[in-house]
């Protein structure tokens, strides 16, 4: 292994890419890179919308919120490049779900579909780390509806305890 200190300073500064080594034995392998980039993170994100427009409890509000599709695949394409090890490009936030009257049934179907498209494209493996991502997501956005007052009912999906922010509920 090279020392450090005998790298040019510049070489640290380069992102590691796929096939890259780090310190020597460990192939460096992103999740972003394993889904095929951000074309095939972006794929991956307009066939689970297309699911999710058909679907009886999402579909009506993506067509209540969503009025430009295009722009709407592009900025969730950035959520899951930032969030998979690609790109950290994604700027916004989570609080803009916050007023769309979600209740966990809608976390949990919106996790299962994303789950189910994934496992249908990429397998069992990839798909179980991209649902660790969106559970993580949904939890967090229903503690952030109950910090601020927002209907949550009693945190916890019909039948899917596996949404469950982890605190006590009334």
């Amino acid at each position: 292994m090279v020392p450090p200190s005998s790298v040019p300073y510049e070489s640290n500064l380069r992102m590691a890419k796929p096939g890259d080594f780090v310190g020597g034995s460990i192939p460096v392998s992103t999740l972003f890179d394993q889904l095929g980039g951000r074309t095939g993170l972006r794929s991956l994100v307009v066939r689970f919308y297309d699911l999710a427009q058909a679907d009886e409890l999402l579909g009506p509000v993506f067509a209540r919120h969503v009025h430009d599709w295009e722009s709407h695949y592009e900025t969730v394409t950035d959520f899951w490049s930032t969030q998979t090890g690609g790109p950290a490009v994604y700027r916004g936030g989570m609080g803009r779900h916050l007023m769309l009257g979600l209740t966990p049934a809608h976390f949990e179907r919106w996790l299962k579909l994303w789950v189910e498209n994934a496992r249908q494209v990429h397998g069992d493996g990839l798909a179980a780390n991209l649902e660790t991502i969106g559970r993580v997501f949904a939890v967090r956005l229903i503690q952030m509806q109950g910090a601020n007052g927002i209907h949550v009912g009693n945190g916890k999906a019909p039948g899917a305890p596996g949404i469950n922010p982890g605190r006590p509920t009334a």
